[in-house]
Parts: structure tokens; C-alpha cells; sequence
């Protein structure tokens, strides 16, 4: 039998996990709830929204509300899913403490255990019912999507396949011309009903004081280019006698942004103004925003061809055309744009004050067939590409014709393209597809605007970071630290094209046609997880780490140039020691760089270190040489027994250390060849560093005179020639060593101590010079290895019997 102690103990428990029981589903309770009458009304919209698809037509309007109301359902499947999994897993965590239900030859359990088992069995077939609810609810708004967007593209296909009237009968204008007038009543009603609604409100004295500060703000936005200091600084950077391409690519960037950007802040003043004053009510947004966004439009394809034609400047010109045909080029091409946003702005306007689809066919025919007209002479005008001959082919074969290159075939090829389009959008508005030819003629040109707001915003963001300190400003440098700047900018410019295109993308996708709608939904499968085991992985987060490390990347090596030149240059080390500091500093942000991006991309550097831990079971040997070798750098690194600069002497051979790296030091010799040491070979073997503590070291100059040279003349000589040397130290102090009486000389040593050992064979040299010219003034042979031959005849030959 069991001991009280222990009985009670173990009733203890039983309460214990009753109450932790109760607790969690008390808790669960209002999820459950919450869940249940959410899926209730999103089941019930979704019966609503079929309903409405098998009934019929439905507005165009109220088929976007549905599909947009269907994709934040699909957006919220998976949270709700990842919540009833949470929810699930208590009360089922709960049923497996309680343990199995007894048998029927057990004793039955206490009443409060089978009332708590029965509730969590409830709660299970609850939430079990939930999720089941969820899967079928996701299936069906997935099939409504399809079924909505199928729907949407036939009626965008019929509409641009319906052919209307002729443009060139005169039913088609005068069925336009009827919608006019009550158009322009609509207009004078709502700026009537404006002021009525100011006067009553006693609030237009204020409202008119707040337009009028607005546009005069507006105009002292849009006058900022003529103030002094910015024509100062416009006539600085335009005094360059002869421009390169690049400047004039830069030039024309910063023309059309810079006054791009001031025509949105002006147009955004009065906009809000506008809004403040109730002038702009929710009705008008459309409106409003069209006329923002086309002025602005305006004023930067003005600048961008006035900067690139440059008419009044033959310099800055980028094209080979003449000054007549550069502002003919300049005209036609804003004439282009000017006919496209007034004709978006009227048909907005006119759309607001309840004017049939005929007054808008009309000025679509007209702003098209117009524009493409004016795209016509403008391609006209541009120069046809020069024509070039391969030289080496005319060289080997003089007779031989090789076949023409063009200079720039992209450009033949785009203006093929432009002559195609435009003959085209004309001819569909003969044959009376006037929608067909507007909507070309608009995706046509708000392509052409993305084109150069990308081509502008690339070049200044280029241009930029050209400038920063740790990238390479000519490529013409040939030293080792310029090289790494100009693979570093390399790698900025390739950073730079993959983040504008991954911001260009989605822009170049609206500009086309497609809708928000659709790129929520692309951008949804982007962010979709991947589960893998325990890890979650998604397209999108994978390039934001990609990014964010590059960014990293980036910036330790911002912060490593900076504190290489600003701080470690001031602190009176040694190249050496700088080095060291500065690439600790890039291992560190190499690593915050990993672990952020892992970190992003979904991956816990937890999980990653127990997948490493098991991984180096495995593959430890194999990668034994190269953690070896990485660990040996970071023992040079922050040991120093040797550094970058540093004359060594190693089996190898000897020279120079120029890098030390995560694997390996190269050395490089007298001969400009490069050694390539593992770092493993530095901290095990045997190195000599002539520079480990200083640069102080010790010649020494072998001299041999004759047997009858003085021996203290030679030694005055000798410590004079040394005194004379400016590079030889004055403390430790020259010596001369007797060495030897050799075969043929006095053997003598010249010993002295210098300051800069890396002078030591330039020492040697001068030292040599001048102990020969004194040696010599003063009369003492300079002897030379002798031998005495001393020839013995054999007496005894004649004595020899014959043989």
C-alpha cells in the first residue's frame, strides 16, 4: 500500500492538472468563439458573392470590391491556421496529461476528471471541425478569384476588341459634341455649390488666404532654379570645356529629377491646400491626382529633353543632330506628353461630371492620333546610327567586303519599334478600335515615363556612390587597395541595378496594365513560407536578406575605410597594425551580416548551430585543413607575429607580406613573384621576421686586405666609412671585427646597425663603394686568392729497370 504522504502527493498533482486543465480551456474560449463567428460571416459573404456570379452581370466595380474582399480572406487563411494549430494543441496537450479513459474492469474516475475530459474532447472536435471549415472555405475563395479574374479579362478583351463609330464620320463627333454641354453645367454646379458651401460656413476669407499662400508657395517651389545660388551652382558644374558622356548623362539625371521633384512638391502644396479647403472633396481625388501626377510628368520630360538635346549648348548635347533639329526633337517629344495627360485629365474630368463613354473615345482618337503623328517626326529627326566595317576582316582580304556594323544597333531597333507602334495605333483608329488604340498609345507612353524616371534615378544613384570614400573613382589605379575599391564598386553598381529592379518590376507592371490587386497577389506567393522541418523559408524574405547583407556588407566597409583613413592614420601605428584592426573590423561585420540575413531569410542561428553541430560530424575532416588555416589567421591577426609589410624569411623563400587572408599570407619576393603560405605553415613552422619588433637590424661588410697592410689603419678606415654612411646608427655604435688570417688576406668585418632595415642591400652597396675608394686612396691591397705550385723531379726514374 502506498504511504499517505505519497497518496497525497499524487491527489497533489491530479489538482494540479485539473486546474492548469480548466485554466487553458477557459482561456481557449474566446479564440474558439472569435474563430467560429469569423469563418460564420466570411462563409456567408462567400455564398453572397457566388450568388451574385451566377446571377448575372455585376458592375465592374463591385466585382473589384469582391475580389478585393476575397483576397484579404486568402491573406488571413494562413494566420487563422497557424492560430487554431496553437489552439489545438492545448487542449490536446491537456488530454494526453489526463491520460487514457479507464478500462471497464477499472474503477470509473472522479466526476470532476470525466467532466474535464468530456470538455476537451468538445473543444477538439471544435476546433478540429474549425480547421476542416478553413480548408473549405479557402478552396472556394480561391475558385471565386479565378472565376472573377476570367471575368475581368473578358471584359477587358471585348472592350478593347468592340470597334465603335468612324472617327471619320460625323455621327462619331457629334454624339461627343452632344455630351459637352452638360458636362461643363456639372462643373459650374460643383463650383458654385463650393462657394455657396464657403459662404455659409463664413469660412472663405481664410480658405481663399490659404490657396493663395499655397500657390504662391508653389511658385516660389517652381522659381527655386533661378534663385543665384542654384544658377551658381548650375553654371560650376555646365563650365566644362568638353564634357564626357558620363557627365552629360549625369547632367541630364539631375536636370529632369531635380526639377521633377520641385513640380510634385509644388503640385502636392496646392493639392493639400486644396483638400483643406474642402475644393477637393473624395469625388474629385481622381481628378486631382491626375492633375498632379501629369504636371508633374510634364515638367520632367521637359528638363530630361531639354538636357539631352541641350539646343542652346552643342556640348552637352547627347545626340548628333544639329541645333534646329535639337529643338524640333525637344518640342514634339513634350508635345507627346502634353497631349497624353491632357487627355487622362479630361477624361477624368468629364468622367466626374457623368459624360458617356462617346466624349471619351473622341479625345482618345484625338490624343492618340495625334501623338503618334508627332512620334513619327520625332523619329524622323533622330540620325540614322553610324556605320562601321570590321577592320580585321578589310585587313586580311583587301578584296573581300565585310559586312556593315551598326554603331548602336539597340537604337536602330527601338526606333524600328516607335515607327511599328505608331503606324499601328493609327491604323486601329481608321479601322474605328479607337479603345485599342488609346490604351496602347497610354501604356506606350507611361512606359516611356518609367524608362526615364529609372534611367535618371540609376545614373544619380551611381553617380553618388562614386563619390563615397571607399569606392574607386578612376579606374585606371593599379595598387592593391584600389583594386578591392573598384571590386567593391563593382559589386555597389550590380547591388544597385538588382534593388531598382526589384523596385522597377511591380512600377513597370502598373504601368502596363495590370492592378494592385494583382500584385498583392504575386507578392503574397512571394512572402509565402516554405516549411522545411523546422525552418520557414520564403522567396521574399531571401531577397531582403540578400539585400540587408549587402547593405551590411556595405557598410562595414564604409566604416572600416573611415576608420582607417579618419582614426587608425592619426593613432601613430604602424601599417601593419592598422591592418590587422581593419580586417578584425570586417570579419565582425561579415558575421552581424550572416546572422541578420539568416535571421531575415526565417533560418535561428540556434537551429542553424545544431544543424552545423551535426553536419560537422560528417564533413569535420574534410574541412579540418581549412578551419585550421582560418584559426591560424585570426592567431596572426591578433598575435601579430607577423604583419603586412613585414620582410620574412621562410623555407619557401623570402619577401614581403602583402596579405594575410582568412586562409592564406602572400608573400611576395625581390623577384615580384607571389608565395602562397597556408596560415597553419606561419604558426607552426619556423619564420624569420626581419621587422617583428622594428625595422632596426644589423649589416655586416666582409673585407680582406694583404699580410702587409696595417690592421689599425684598415680598422680607422673602415669605422670612417661607416661614420660617412648617413643610414648606419651612431648608437648601437659601428664595429670591426677581426675575423681570420685567411689563405691570401686579412680577414676583416664591418659591423653596423641601421635604422631601416629594408635599406640593408642598398648599405651593403654604398658601404662596399667606400671602403674600396678609401682602401685604395690609402695604398692597401686589395689581395686576391693565390696559390704556390711547387714542381718536384723524380731522381729515381732513370734507376727503374726497363719494363
Amino acid at each position: 500500500m502506498d504511504s499517505p504522504s505519497l497518496a497525497g502527493r499524487r491527489i497533489l498533482l491530479m489538482m494540479l492538472v485539473l486546474l492548469g486543465a480548466c485554466a487553458a480551456a477557459w482561456a481557449q474560449t474566446p479564440i474558439v468563439d472569435r474563430l467560429s463567428a469569423e469563418y460564420a460571416a466570411r462563409e456567408e459573404r462567400i455564398r453572397q458573392i457566388s450568388a451574385q456570379l451566377d446571377a448575372g452581370e455585376v458592375p465592374d466595380a463591385a466585382l473589384e470590391s469582391d475580389l478585393r474582399t476575397l483576397i484579404e480572406y486568402q491573406d488571413r487563411f494562413e494566420s487563422n491556421a497557424q492560430t487554431l494549430g496553437a489552439a489545438l494543441e492545448v487542449p490536446t496537450v491537456s488530454l494526453a496529461e489526463l491520460g487514457p479513459p479507464p478500462d471497464k474492469d477499472s474503477p470509473p474516475e472522479s466526476k470532476d476528471v470525466a467532466t474535464l475530459r468530456k470538455s476537451l474532447n468538445g473543444a477538439i472536435s471544435r476546433l478540429t471541425g474549425l480547421v476542416k471549415q478553413s480548408e473549405i472555405d479557402r478552396a472556394n475563395v480561391e475558385r471565386l478569384i479565378r472565376r472573377i479574374r476570367e471575368l475581368q479579362g473578358a471584359r477587358f478583351l471585348s472592350r478593347l476588341g468592340t470597334r465603335s463609330a468612324s472617327p471619320f464620320s460625323s455621327e462619331f463627333w457629334t454624339d461627343a459634341a452632344a455630351e459637352v454641354p452638360p458636362m461643363l453645367g456639372a462643373f459650374g454646379d460643383h463650383a458654385r455649390a463650393w462657394w455657396q458651401h464657403q459662404r455659409e460656413s463664413g469660412r472663405w476669407r481664410a480658405d481663399l488666404a490659404l490657396l493663395a499662400a499655397a500657390l504662391a508657395g508653389a511658385v516660389a517651389i517652381l522659381m527655386s532654379p533661378r534663385w543665384s545660388r542654384w544658377r551658381a551652382f548650375e553654371a560650376a558644374r555646365h563650365a566644362i570645356p568638353a564634357p564626357s558622356a558620363i557627365q552629360k548623362r549625369r547632367r541630364v539625371a539631375f536636370m529632369a529629377l531635380s526639377r521633377g521633384v520641385l513640380a510634385a512638391a509644388a503640385a502636392a502644396l496646392l493639392y493639400m491646400a486644396g483638400t483643406e479647403v474642402g475644393l477637393i472633396g473624395e469625388a474629385e481625388q481622381v481628378l486631382a491626382l491626375r492633375i498632379w501626377i501629369g504636371f508633374t510628368a510634364v515638367v520632367l520630360v521637359w528638363n530630361f529633353a531639354r538636357s539631352a538635346f541641350s539646343p542652346r549648348d552643342e556640348r552637352w548635347r547627347t545626340t548628333g543632330v544639329g541645333s534646329t533639329a535639337a529643338w524640333a526633337q525637344c518640342w514634339l517629344g513634350v508635345g507627346i506628353y502634353c497631349l497624353f495627360v491632357a487627355d487622362r485629365v479630361l477624361a477624368a474630368g468629364f468622367e466626374l461630371a457623368g459624360a458617356g463613354p462617346q466624349f471619351s473615345l473622341a479625345m482618345g482618337a484625338v490624343s492618340s492620333g495625334l501623338s503618334m503623328v508627332l512620334l513619327l517626326l520625332f523619329i524622323g529627326l533622330v540620325p540614322r546610327p553610324s556605320v562601321i566595317h570590321d577592320q580585321e576582316s578589310d585587313a586580311a582580304s583587301p578584296t573581300a567586303v565585310a559586312p556593315p556594323k551598326l554603331e548602336r544597333p539597340w537604337r536602330e531597333l527601338l526606333l524600328s519599334a516607335g515607327r511599328v507602334l505608331a503606324t499601328l495605333i493609327l491604323a486601329a483608329i481608321a479601322l474605328a478600335y479607337v479603345a485599342l488604340a488609346s490604351f496602347v498609345f497610354h501604356r506606350l507612353l507611361l512606359l516611356g515615363l518609367f524608362l526615364i524616371v529609372f534611367y535618371s534615378v540609376r545614373v544619380l544613384t551611381l553617380w553618388a556612390l562614386s563619390g563615397l570614400p571607399f569606392v574607386a573613382a578612376t579606374p585606371a589605379d593599379t595598387t592593391e587597395r584600389d583594386q578591392e575599391k573598384q571590386r567593391l564598386g563593382l559589386w555597389l553598381r550590380v547591388a544597385v541595378d538588382v534593388a531598382l529592379l526589384a523596385l522597377g518590376i511591380p512600377a513597370l507592371l502598373l504601368t502596363v496594365g495590370y492592378g494592385w490587386l494583382d500584385l498583392q497577389s504575386w507578392l503574397g506567393v512571394l512572402t509565402a513560407g516554405v516549411r522545411i522541418g523546422a525552418i520557414s523559408l520564403s522567396l521574399g524574405n531571401i531577397l531582403v536578406a540578400i539585400l540587408v547583407f549587402l547593405a551590411i556588407s556595405v557598410g562595414t566597409r564604409w566604416i572600416t575605410s573611415i576608420a582607417d583613413t579618419k582614426i587608425l592614420a592619426h593613432a601613430h601605428l604602424d601599417e601593419g597594425e592598422r591592418n590587422s584592426i581593419v580586417v578584425l573590423i570586417k570579419y565582425a561585420g561579415i558575421v552581424v551580416a550572416f546572422l541578420v540575413a539568416f535571421a531575415i531569410a526565417g533560418v535561428s542561428v540556434t537551429k542553424l548551430m545544431i544543424v552545423a553541430g551535426g553536419l560537422s560530424v560528417g564533413i569535420g575532416l574534410g574541412l579540418q585543413g581549412v578551419v585550421n588555416n582560418f584559426v591560424s589567421g585570426l592567431i596572426l591577426l591578433f598575435e601579430r607575429p607577423i604583419k603586412i609589410g613585414d620582410w620574412v624569411e621562410l623555407s619557401a623563400g623570402q619577401g614581403y607580406v602583402k596579405h594575410i587572408g582568412p586562409r592564406a599570407t602572400e608573400i611576395e619576393t625581390f623577384d615580384q613573384a607571389s608565395i602562397i603560405i597556408p596560415n597553419a605553415d606561419l604558426v607552426t613552422s619556423p619564420v624569420q621576421n626581419w621587422f617583428h619588433k622594428n625595422r632596426t637590424g644589423r649589416v655586416r661588410v666582409a673585407v680582406g686586405v694583404g699580410y702587409g697592410s696595417d690592421p689599425e689603419q684598415v680598422r680607422k678606415i673602415l669605422l670612417d666609412c661607416a661614420a660617412k654612411n648617413e643610414s648606419v646608427m651612431t648608437f648601437p655604435e659601428p664595429q670591426v671585427r677581426w675575423m681570420d688570417f685567411g689563405d691570401s688576406s686579412l680577414d676583416f668585418e664591418l659591423r653596423a646597425y641601421i635604422g631601416n632595415y629594408d635599406r640593408a642591400l642598398v648599405v651593403r652597396s654604398d658601404l662596399r663603394f667606400a671602403i674600396f675608394r678609401a682602401l685604395k686612396d690609402a695604398g692597401i691591397e686589395l689581395p686576391f686568392p693565390q696559390r704556390d705550385l711547387h714542381i718536384r723531379s723524380d731522381d729515381t726514374k732513370g734507376d727503374r729497370p726497363p719494363a
